[in-house]
């Protein structure tokens, strides 16, 4: 079974606020999984066979501890340990590159269904207009206040 990654985003984003990762951790954790599309880097789903996802993701685990750590002194960190136990298979199975090939979606994620698929890519689309091309973002800094 192929897992939609919008929903394993989703599930992960609420197993880290539900834990109290917020904010750049949170934002660090999620780019460690999933790469950067618009700046082409590669995340721990862009693992090419098991061997290098399992090594990768024994090195991430030590660094979402150190972060964890950092943001919550008092406790032992636990998002590591949910993603070994609840994600892993699901994205060694699903989510790797020779599976994605496999089913055609090349170097793409699979979403659930078409309609959804096509809101999200829309949404992306539309944060990355506003941020390339509206007054007041990003490279564009021009106010446009009479």
């Amino acid at each position: 079974m192929v897992p939609c990654t919008k929903h394993v985003q989703d599930d992960i984003k609420i197993t880290m606020t539900s834990l109290g990762i917020t904010g750049n951790t949170r934002d660090e954790i999620m780019h460690d999984i999933f790469g950067n599309e618009r700046k082409l880097e590669k995340g721990l789903v862009d693992c090419e066979d098991e061997s290098q996802f399992d090594a990768t993701l024994e090195v991430l685990a030590q660094k979402w501890d150190t972060l964890e750590k950092e943001t919550h002194k008092e406790r032992v960190p636990q998002f590591s340990n949910y993603s070994l136990q609840n994600v892993k298979e699901d994205m060694k199975s699903g989510m790797l590159p020779p599976v994605r090939r496999e089913i055609g979606l090349e170097s793409g994620f699979f979403y659930n269904n078409a309609s959804e698929c096509s809101h999200f890519k829309f949404k992306c689309k539309v944060r990355e207009h506003n941020a390339l091309k509206q007054p007041g973002y990003g490279n564009n800094l021009r106010c446009s206040w009479v």
